[in-house]
């Protein structure tokens, strides 16, 4: 074998080390971009549970009640006293138009029109985790869904058109004034906006404080955790998702069944957080079954 032929091999070897060199790099800068993707989107779900806790704050439903008294207003002619605004509000044939109207204030508010926004785009973002942790993928779908939930509740219009109805029906209980007595036809629709208003902030206080508050703790533990991995660790992750999923309930497609099911997806990080994590973990939990208890009829 002459020299020119060692070269050769040599070259051939080289070249060959040099494309299995350039493959293994290739591969690591994928998965290296892959779980830099992966932990964007956790650290995305955070902020966005963060402000769908502050979204039904006051300010926004402020907003919320302006829109559907300015609809209501529109649709009462301009003419009416104080006296005939009462009465339109209490005939029944008034009826659709008052509960389309209320629709039409809560299709233009910019509050609803974000957390709906957000609600969609945190059911994408978990779309998008089914693949790489589908235990995980899961139980936050769980909780989000009781955000979707609430905005569902508050957008639907039915709150308030309830109000409404039980006026109409309760009309003869309520004493006439005098036109002294009464507001300025514009104070009125003021008046109803600030009503719409506290009413929606004493829902959304309610399960504000009992429900959104220990979701948002819950989810805040379980993507902190995630986002803090080495890319090794979330492929060790990723290969123990995959293989414990059989285990588990793979949906819960309603509340009712996402709150019976939860503390078993749960109990999957229980060796993954620390103790204090996994007593804050616990604690939120709890709290939020108190607050929402699972109906063991339905179990």
């Amino acid at each position: 074998m002459t020299i020119v032929d060692l070269a050769k091999i040599a070259s051939a070897i080289f070249a060959g080390v040099s494309v299995l060199v350039a493959i293994f790099i290739y591969r690591k800068n994928s998965e290296r971009e892959y779980f830099a993707n992966i932990r964007r989107k956790f650290v995305r779900y955070r902020s966005l549970v963060s402000e769908a806790n502050e979204i039904f704050q006051e300010i926004g439903l402020v907003e919320v009640g302006a829109k559907i008294s300015e609809k209501l207003r529109l649709l009462c002619p301009s003419d009416y006293s104080t006296n005939q605004i009462q009465e339109f509000f209490y005939d029944e044939e008034n009826a659709d138009f008052i509960r389309q109207a209320i629709y039409l204030g809560l299709g233009e508010s910019s509050t609803v029109h974000r957390a709906k926004k957000i609600a969609r785009e945190l059911d994408q973002l978990n779309s998008e985790l089914v693949e790489p942790f589908p235990i995980t993928k899961v139980t936050l779908g769980i909780l989000t869904a009781y955000f979707t939930a609430m905005t569902d509740t508050l957008s639907s219009g039915e709150l308030i058109d309830n109000i409404f109805e039980t006026v109409r029906e309760k009309k003869e209980e309520y004493e006439p004034h005098s036109e002294d007595e009464l507001l300025h036809p514009d104070l009125v629709f003021r008046q109803m906006a600030i009503y719409i208003t506290l009413f929606h902030v004493d829902f959304a206080n309610e399960h504000g404080e009992k429900m959104l508050c220990q979701v948002e703790r819950i989810l805040n533990i379980i993507t902190h955790n995630y986002e803090l991995k080495s890319d090794g660790a979330l492929r060790k992750l990723r290969k123990l998702e995959k293989k414990k999923l059989p285990e588990y309930k793979e949906t819960a497609d309603t509340i009712s069944e996402g709150k019976k099911v939860l503390f078993e997806y749960l109990k999957f990080y229980k060796s993954d957080l620390d103790s204090e994590d996994w007593d804050d973990l616990v604690e939120s939990k709890t709290l939020l079954e108190s607050a929402f208890p699972v109906d063991t009829e339905d179990a």
